[in-house]
């Protein structure tokens, strides 16, 4: 029997059990907030300024039904019939026992940083007399120095009042800025309530019976420990019972006596309306139905959280944001013009801009500490599709600031400084220089002392020269596109396929023969998109590629590798079958889609992104969003999914479905 099954034309995925091989969540948010929903009803949630995430909310909610001292747990799959359904706008549960039904809603506005909850109980017993609604929120915390909640009889509320962490005496004014308030309100008045998460629970027994359930809340103060806003309601059982609440994050604690309790019934309507303009942005008919669900809701929903929420954080490489972006652009082109204006004012006046940075200008880490060599290609292709979505050319005459220059240059010529940019950078063999990596980040070996080369680089640059220079035509460019592809076709075909590129020794790398890493996806399916090749050749890389097939989409490439190789670098250390190293990366698949696409092969395109879907038992994932990669054939865990949110291929997909298929 099937976990799941799609209602209401895909609006809506309907879970049969609380028991899912992973958590099988919902995202839930609007430009300001954001929470994480299973099947169970448990995550996390975030207020969020700036992409920076603040939180809210922690895991493990918790709910209780009491019915004349016969105790029950909510959202755990006790009762004798289970179902979650999954809305865009909503997440709700609804549990049956035998002696009445309870549902247990959220979801978050289309406005604010809050989240709002109901609980509804339907008695369908004689013989109960008395019901008791228990619902537990605990506050999640930042690194703290005072941490404090406490129960407002007043306003049926809670209030949490957590001081950050800091150091320099100095920094005690921007603490003081940031001190965080989360509030907590039912809409009706408690029997009893609870601020410390120790008196809820009563101990470290996470199975059992909370302490609070089985006798009541102390309604005290709760100072520097774990806090959680613990409601209790009574009711007599022929009443109807349903009981609403409010979390939201404050700026200050004065604000508690204004907070108005919002109607449930309104605003989950408003939030799905909200939803519902999103969804109606374009719709496909397909013979195949998931593919259809998933490309008119769900990938749509996935690709607004990646892009107003840069992914989850502040930490970044452009090529993301401007996928995303792209991906957007195909639901609402004018909002995703100023999310790729917003990369543009990072270009330089050379024309370079680099790829990793931090969105909050805090210090460099990770990835931004080195120089990865393809930003320019993306903002090339990306900013040119999505003007074209938003069907207004005068978009490429505005005018738009260089990093760190006073000097201002119309969208148009900074996509040529780019293009210029990128035909500078060039090796001895006439190819794009890798430095620390091209779109595949863990290639950091070859490139490291500046000599070695891209063959991906340099098929991505003809590609978007091309597109660049059929809207505005230099002689020059056209110059640079033939002589680069004379170059890739020369240096880089390989019997059968083009290799991966030179090393900074000019030993070519990633060819046929290697022990390691012989056949890589992009470097196939990028000639194509590019369209450096006959017709005969077109045939053979085709062939190739199957090579890399499997039922779940295309390897990103093989053999994977068993130990570390100095010439590849980083990639060769990743977990053999996962990520970049041999896995069935979903965003290079999604290249494959579009290549199939570009020569005329659009049942190939469909076949792929089918194989691509998270709808497979093994996969062990709600069938909700397209994952980063599922592990690939050479490790233990071949066909899962990783259950990585962020990704590049939803927004590929939905670019490729409005591009090919209407």
């Amino acid at each position: 029997m099937s976990l799941y099954e799609f209602k209401q034309d895909g609006k809506c995925l309907e879970i049969n059990t609380a028991k899912t091989p992973t958590p099988w969540a919902n995202w839930l948010f609007n430009d300001e907030y954001t929470m994480q929903i299973s099947q169970r009803l448990c995550g996390e949630s975030f207020s969020v300024n700036q992409y920076r995430k603040k939180p809210v909310l922690s895991q493990q909610k918790e709910f209780f039904v009491k019915t004349d001292g016969e105790i029950y747990r909510l959202c755990a799959g006790l009762g004798i019939d289970y179902k979650c359904e999954h809305y865009i706008h909503k997440t709700s549960a609804t549990e049956v026992f035998d002696k009445f039904t309870a549902t247990v809603t959220t979801f978050v506005p289309s406005k604010g940083k809050r989240e709002l909850w109901r609980v509804e109980v339907k008695n369908v017993s004689d013989s109960v007399k008395n019901i008791e609604v228990f619902a537990a929120f605990p506050f999640a915390n930042i690194d703290y120095q005072g941490l404090e909640c406490e129960f407002l009889p007043k306003y049926n509320c809670f209030i949490k009042r957590c001081f950050p962490y800091y150091i320099k005496y100095e920094e005690y004014e921007g603490a003081q800025q940031n001190v965080q308030y989360t509030y907590a309100a039912s809409n009706k008045p408690c029997k009893s309530a609870e601020c410390s998460m120790l008196r809820y629970s009563g101990g470290d027994n996470p199975f059992a019976i909370p302490a609070m359930v089985e006798k009541g809340g102390s309604c005290k103060r709760s100072d520097f420990e774990n806090c959680v806003a613990a409601f209790h309601h009574s009711f007599d059982a022929k009443e109807e019972i349903s009981v609403d609440y409010l979390i939201c994050d404050l700026k200050d604690r004065n604000q508690v006596g204004t907070i108005e309790f919002p109607d449930f019934d309104a605003e989950l309507e408003a939030t799905r309306a909200y939803w519902e303009n999103y969804m109606n942005s374009f719709i496909v008919n397909l013979e195949h139905k998931p593919l259809e669900y998933m490309t008119n809701y769900w990938l749509k929903k996935q690709v607004i959280f990646l892009t107003k929420h840069n992914r989850g954080g502040v930490y970044c490489p452009v090529r993301n944001q401007l996928q995303d972006a792209l991906g957007y652009a195909m639901i609402d082109p004018e909002d995703a013009f100023k999310y790729a204006m917003n990369v543009l004012e990072r270009q330089e006046e050379s024309g370079y801009i680099k790829q990793w940075y931090m969105t909050d200008n805090s210090p460099a880490t990770g990835l931004c500490r080195i120089n990865h060599s393809d930003a320019p290609i993306w903002l090339v292709m990306c900013i040119v599709e999505i003007i074209s979505q938003t069907k207004r050319a005068e978009l490429f005459d505005l005018q738009v600031k260089y990093y760190n220059s006073e000097k201002s240059d119309s969208v148009i010529n900074h996509l040529k400084k780019a293009v210029e940019y990128m035909s500078t950078q060039l090796g001895e063999h006439g190819l794009c220089l890798m430095k620390d990596g091209d779109w595949t980040d863990p290639i950091n070996g070859a490139g490291r002392l500046g000599k070695g080369e891209s063959a991906w680089n340099s098929m991505a640059l003809v590609h978007v020269a091309k597109k660049l220079n059929s809207i505005s035509y230099e002689p020059w460019i056209a110059e640079f596109i033939e002589k680069l592809t004379n170059s890739i076709n020369e240096y880089c075909w390989n019997e059968d396929r083009y290799i991966v590129g030179y090393d900074d020794n000019g030993v070519p790398f990633g060819k046929k023969g290697d022990a390691e890493g012989e056949l890589f996806i992009n470097t196939q399916v990028w000639a194509l998109i590019a369209e450096i090749c006959d017709e005969e050749r077109i045939k053979i890389i085709k062939n190739t590629v199957e090579e890399l097939k499997t039922e779940h989409g295309y390897l990103l490439l093989k053999p994977a590798f068993d130990s570390y190789n100095s010439l590849w670098g980083k990639i060769s250390v990743k977990q053999k079958g996962a990520t970049e190293n041999g896995s069935i990366y979903s965003h290079a698949t999604m290249f494959k889609a579009y290549a199939d696409c570009v020569v005329g092969d659009k049942e190939g395109a469909l076949d792929t992104m089918i194989s691509l879907l998270p709808i497979k038992d093994d996969e062990l994932q709600a069938p909700l969003y397209l994952p980063n990669y599922y592990f690939g054939i050479e490790g233990e865990n071949y066909m899962r999914s990783s259950c990585v949110f962020s990704a590049g291929a939803p927004a590929w997909l939905l670019w490729i479905m409005k591009k090919f298929f209407m």
